[in-house]
């Protein structure tokens, strides 16, 4: 009796000990094998690779694009727009990107887009500038001059129409509306290249124009409470912000070079007739002109970084700047 307890005992342990191991180990094997891959999931695919010429474009593409794009920005802080010549592996990367964002600076026109297709011909280019242009119009370099060539007869000034892209101001980033467009066709490029993440890349463009507005409107409102609305500065980098805000900009700088004695004399006579006090220059620049200048109206020189990595952070700096040079 004793021994056909035992084997009663022994047949359910072997019962319970089957029926308990190894099949929770499957339904845990079997669970994490069918778990759906979610919204969430589908963002550890690879970024897509951006290259752009600048730093603020670079924040915009990152405003827009977060940790589904990987930005790579060709000119370091500090360099010039115009003439600066990329490094072997600054073109690498360029190379090795999905998607470029042009704006039409001279390093660009001279030194990168021609290099494009040897570089990658499935490289795609998008022009940014030409984007803008179909919404605002381009400014010119020469445009500025006229403005203050006052005694100029308006018969030799060249007609808007017949302007070529060379004297074209690059600056259009200064211009809040003309960033808005730029942020609304780098939206739409990516959704062209990521489709499946629309909107995410629509509500990251909402949220960016929105902030971006806000700001625009302060400015504005500031602007409003204005009657001098004139300022001096070295390189003629704010034409577009002067165009959104309806300012007068007198450049020191003329076709990129130190200006003479007697351009000098005549701005000091401006600034002194129109009681201008501050002389703005940008941060890549030699500030020496513009505090000679400075000390020969009695003022102060102020500075300013349109080439920075965060476009707000900068556009808010210049809005205190331009609150203390138009008070």
């Amino acid at each position: 009796m004793k021994y056909i307890k035992s084997l009663i005992y022994m047949s359910i342990i072997i019962v319970l000990f089957v029926s308990c191991g190894p099949k929770e180990t499957i339904t845990e094997t079997n669970v994490d094998e069918q778990t759906p891959t979610t919204t969430e999931d589908s963002a550890t695919s690879d970024p897509i690779k951006v290259s752009v010429p600048i730093g603020p474009i670079g924040d915009f593409v990152k405003q827009v694009g977060g940790e589904r794009v990987d930005v790579n920005v060709i000119l370091p802080p500090g360099s010039s727009e115009s003439n600066y010549q990329p490094s072997p592996k600054e073109m690498n990367a360029l190379a090795e990107s999905q998607i470029y964002f042009s704006i039409g600076m001279g390093t660009e026109v001279a030194n990168i887009l021609p290099n494009m297709t040897s570089l990658n011909e499935n490289l795609l280019v998008i022009h940014l500038d030409e984007v803008v242009d179909q919404v605002y119009p381009a400014m010119y370099f020469e445009d500025y001059e006229d403005n203050q060539n006052h005694d100029e007869d308006e018969d030799e000034h060249e007609d808007e129409d017949n302007h070529g892209h060379e004297g074209r101001d690059p600056h259009m980033w200064m211009s809040p509306k003309r960033v808005m467009v730029m942020i609304e066709a780098i939206r739409d490029e990516l959704i062209t290249l990521d489709s499946e993440n629309a909107s995410f890349y629509e509500d990251n463009a909402k949220a960016y124009i929105h902030e971006l507005t806000a700001l625009d409107d302060q400015i504005r409102d500031f602007i409003a409470t204005v009657s001098n609305k004139k300022f001096i500065i070295m390189h003629p980098s704010l034409g577009y912000f002067a165009d959104d805000y309806n300012l007068e900009m007198i450049a020191i700088e003329e076709d990129g070079k130190a200006t003479t004695a007697r351009r000098l004399g005549e701005i000091i006579d401006f600034a002194n007739a129109n009681n201008i006090k501050v002389v703005l220059y940008q941060q890549e620049f030699d500030s020496q002109q513009a505090k000679t200048l400075a000390d020969e109206i009695g003022g102060s020189t102020m500075v300013f970084e349109p080439l920075s990595k965060d476009y707000l952070d900068s556009l808010t700096r210049l809005f205190d700047v331009f609150k203390a040079v138009l008070k």
